[in-house]
């Protein structure tokens, strides 16, 4: 592959964020993944040479795109983008199921009655 075939466009980037974002908030899985990301953004670049050398067997299965991924991995920049959006996602599926709930017009529970 030529050094430019590997380059993201901001386009392709901007496609991925929202992807795992969705996905990762569909799966309810939002605040691990942004707990991870907060976790290992600063060290994004040692965390994606990392998975580099000892994942490769099985990125060679997932196809061409995993090296697009671990360049998407690499820049923290972009794990800032993908929290953002996690952060933008959660806060709309929030107001989705609390709009869908004063519709259905369900009294609030607390945790401590059992009614």
């Amino acid at each position: 592959m030529n050094l430019e075939q590997e380059q993201l466009d901001n386009s392709d980037e901007e496609e991925w964020v929202s992807k795992i974002a969705k996905k990762l908030v569909d799966s309810k899985m939002d605040n691990v993944a942004t707990l991870f990301l907060e976790t290992i953004g600063p060290t994004s670049h040692v965390w994606s040479q990392l998975a580099r050398l000892y994942f490769q067997p099985l990125f060679i299965l997932m196809g061409p795109d995993s090296e697009k991924l671990l360049k998407f991995a690499e820049k923290p920049e972009n794990i800032e983008k993908l929290v953002k959006k996690i952060e933008e996602y959660q806060i709309q599926k929030e107001e989705e199921e609390r709009k869908a709930k004063s519709e259905k017009g369900e009294k609030r529970k607390f945790w401590f009655f059992g009614r």
